[in-house]
C-alpha cells in the first residue's frame, strides 16, 4: 500500500502547503484511472458534485490526484480532488494542484466557496452497477430463483 507522504514525495513538489502537509490522511485507497473536467465557469462543490453524479462519476481522491500529477508531471492547470476533504479551522477543504513561479504546489481550498474558473476537477467513473439493469428475461430468472425454483437450460 502507497501512502500519501510517498505520493507526494514521487511528485516532487516545489510548494506543499504546511497545514495540508499535517492534515492529509495516511491513506484513502487505491487509486482509479482518473479524468479531467473544466466547467469553465464559477461553480460550488454542491454543483459539480451533483454533475458527476448525474454522469456517472465520482469525485477524484487525493490519491488519484496524485498519482495523475505523478503521470503527467508536465499538466500545469488547478486541479481540485474534491473527493478527499479535511477540516482546517471547522471548514472543509481539498486539495488541488497549483502552479507559479515556484513550480507545481499542493494546496487546498474550501469546499464551500465557489471554485473560480481556472480550476479544473479530477473524477473518476463509479462502478456499473448491474443489479438494475437485468433484462426483463434475467429478472424472470432472478424472481424464479428467488422463489425457491431451480432454473435449467435445455440444449
Amino acid at each position: 500500500m502507497t501512502t500519501i507522504k510517498t505520493l507526494i514525495k514521487e511528485c516532487n513538489f516545489g510548494y506543499i502547503a504546511n497545514y495540508v502537509k499535517d492534515l492529509l490522511p495516511e491513506y484513502d485507497g487505491t487509486p482509479a484511472i482518473p479524468e479531467i473536467h473544466h466547467f469553465n465557469r464559477y461553480i460550488s462543490t454542491e454543483d459539480i458534485l451533483k454533475e458527476f453524479d448525474k454522469l456517472g462519476y465520482r469525485a477524484g481522491t487525493l490519491s488519484e490526484l496524485l498519482a495523475y500529477q505523478k503521470a503527467n508531471p508536465e499538466d500545469e492547470n488547478w486541479i481540485v480532488a474534491l473527493g478527499t476533504q479535511f477540516s482546517l479551522g471547522g471548514d472543509l477543504q481539498s486539495p488541488y494542484l497549483s502552479s507559479s513561479g515556484g513550480g507545481r504546489g499542493l494546496n487546498a481550498g474550501s469546499v464551500s466557496d465557489d471554485w473560480s474558473v481556472h480550476f479544473r476537477f479530477l473524477f473518476v467513473r463509479k462502478p456499473l452497477d448491474i443489479s438494475n439493469s437485468a433484462s426483463a428475461l434475467e429478472q424472470q430468472i432472478i424472481n424464479v430463483i428467488n422463489a425457491g425454483y431451480s432454473v435449467s437450460k435445455n440444449i
